[in-house]
């Protein structure tokens, strides 16, 4: 099956700690759409409206729900290796919705349950990359990323043999 925008796997909704990571649904777009419209970082997806939505063969998106509503969105999207999933995050940079506390204690336990499922689905780093200073700020100092040249990686384990340059011990910051 190719990457299609129209077409909706079936992928698991998983609940933990009072969340629920969802797969994105046609419903989630105007929300999406909205958050994207104010987020300079993400201007360039206003012209792919399914964007959020998009499920396919090397990638999923979903949305990140507390019991109030949606916290952020997330497209996953694994390189060829296997090795890496790249992830993208769409949220509220107005806080009309979600203040700032709210998403980062969100962010903060969804990222320690993708720190247990992501390995035993055989990932041995997540990254992303973002000009948003506080939101890479917060991954290293909370989640322990570090910084790899024009990205934030977590490497699951400690050691990495993904690309040269990334082998390093990594230490977690508390959250």
């Amino acid at each position: 099956m190719k990457d299609t925008p129209g077409l909706m796997k079936m992928l698991p909704t998983y609940k933990f700690g009072g969340y629920t990571f969802r797969p994105a649904v046609v419903a989630d777009i105007p929300l999406a759409r909205a958050w994207n419209a104010v987020d300079p970082d993400h201007i360039w997806e206003r012209q792919f409206p399914q964007y959020w939505i998009q499920q396919g063969d090397r990638m999923n998106s979903y949305a990140f729900e507390d019991a109030r509503g949606v916290l952020f969105f997330m497209k996953t999207i694994r390189d060829f290796s296997g090795k890496e999933v790249e992830i993208n995050i769409q949220f509220d940079r107005e806080r009309k919705q979600v203040s700032v506390l709210r998403l980062m204690i969100g962010m903060a336990a969804g990222f320690e349950w993708l720190k247990k499922s992501l390995p035993m689905n055989g990932f041995e780093a997540v990254y992303f990359v973002s000009r948003n200073r506080s939101l890479c700020e917060f991954a290293e100092k909370r989640l322990g990323f570090v910084r790899d040249g024009g990205r934030e990686i977590y490497i699951f384990g400690g050691e990495y043999d993904g690309q040269a340059g990334c082998s390093q011990t990594q230490e977690v910051a508390q959250v």
